[in-house]
């Protein structure tokens, strides 16, 4: 992830009994390490995620 560029992070849900969190995020990636065919940075702008804990 690349901290230079504004990132943001939503919790939408969540539920303690059955430890599910829910939400939404938008972030800046930058890339580090690899070919020189692949963009040197890429931007999620409606990442979404669901997941147990």
């Amino acid at each position: 992830m690349d901290t230079s560029k504004p990132f943001s992070l939503n919790v939408h849900h969540l539920d303690e009994q059955k430890r599910i969190i829910s939400g939404t995020f938008e972030c800046y990636l930058k890339k580090l390490w690899g070919d020189d065919y692949s963009p040197d940075s890429l931007a999620i702008t409606e990442g979404r995620f669901d997941m147990h804990y």
